[in-house]
């Protein structure tokens, strides 16, 4: 069986509108997925959806030169619980819950989910969560976790389709080109192309001091890395504590080298090879003759 079957979601825009409200539903799956960018909010919380018990999930707008904030929670009424963010919590732009259609959860369900996501989201270490509290989960029968355990499933998968990573590890052993090596400055990293863009390998190092030309949302990443403890000073260099992804080959080497630097001309196979001879390569051998 393939480990990873492939699957169907339904995005739906009530109002037509791509920027606006979006609905997201699985076959099968009784759980529901709602979308709201925070201005609309005031607008749109008088949806029947908004009325249910659920989790839910605030977001920053992603950005290269800053990790995502995230801040997780659950309600009886979802509203209740966002109305108070809304006056409150400046740093969201974009709200996602999660209800069920046949209105099956209870407060212990969305408790349980909530912790579960909370758990995640400090585990993979891949966004600035601003929760300060990690609450345990509700004592649930075994049914129910079950229940809740393929519900989690289920908004695991849906997640990243929204742009959001912040429950997914970082993907390895994906790449055709296989592992790539940086070495400059004394350091040595390692990583990979992905499809979100490049894995850096855990234990892979950093020059530890930033250069003077360094850009300054490098610098930013840099430090949010140092502070949130996927990076850590090893004295001669910094070393990442656990694999990470970044948005792309380029944004991967400056971080490490804390300079603006090219990915494609950085990162190396075991041949010598640059990335982007590795692409010119490929695509050379994917040519065919006109007419065939």
């Amino acid at each position: 069986m393939d480990k990873n079957p492939g699957f169907t979601i339904k995005i739906f825009f009530p109002k037509g509108n791509p920027d606006g409200l979006k609905t997201v539903e699985k076959p099968n799956w009784t759980g529901l997925g709602v979308i709201c960018p925070k201005a609309l909010f005031p607008e749109e919380k008088k949806l029947d959806y908004f009325a249910n018990p659920g989790v839910y999930v605030l977001t920053s707008s992603p950005s290269d030169s800053s990790a995502s904030r995230i801040y997780i929670g659950e309600a009886d009424k979802i509203v209740s619980r966002l109305e108070g963010h809304y006056r409150h919590k400046h740093f969201w732009t974009q709200g996602i819950f999660f209800v069920s259609m046949d209105k099956r959860l209870n407060k212990a369900h969305v408790k349980y989910l909530e912790s579960k996501l909370i758990e995640i989201a400090k585990k993979i270490n891949r966004c600035s969560l601003q929760n300060k509290e990690a609450p345990k989960p509700p004592n649930l029968s075994a049914p129910e976790i079950a229940d809740m355990q393929n519900f989690l499933h289920e908004m695991l998968n849906i997640f990243p389709v929204l742009g959001i990573n912040a429950f997914k590890e970082p993907e390895r052993g994906v790449s055709i080109v296989g592992t790539l090596k940086l070495s400059s400055k004394g350091v040595i990293a390692m990583g990979e192309e992905t499809g979100e863009g490049f894995t850096v390998y855990m234990g892979s190092q950093l020059v530890r001091e930033d250069t003077p030309a360094i850009p300054e949302k490098v610098k930013i990443i840099r430090q949010e890395l140092l502070t949130n403890g996927v990076i850590v000073d090893r004295e001669s260099a910094y070393e990442f504590t656990q694999d990470f992804s970044f948005t792309s080959p380029s944004l991967a080497s400056s971080v490490i080298l804390a300079r603006a630097s090219s990915g494609l001309k950085n990162w190396r196979n075991e041949k010598g090879q640059t990335l982007g001879e590795i692409h010119e390569q490929i695509a050379g051998d994917d040519e065919s003759p006109e007419g065939e």
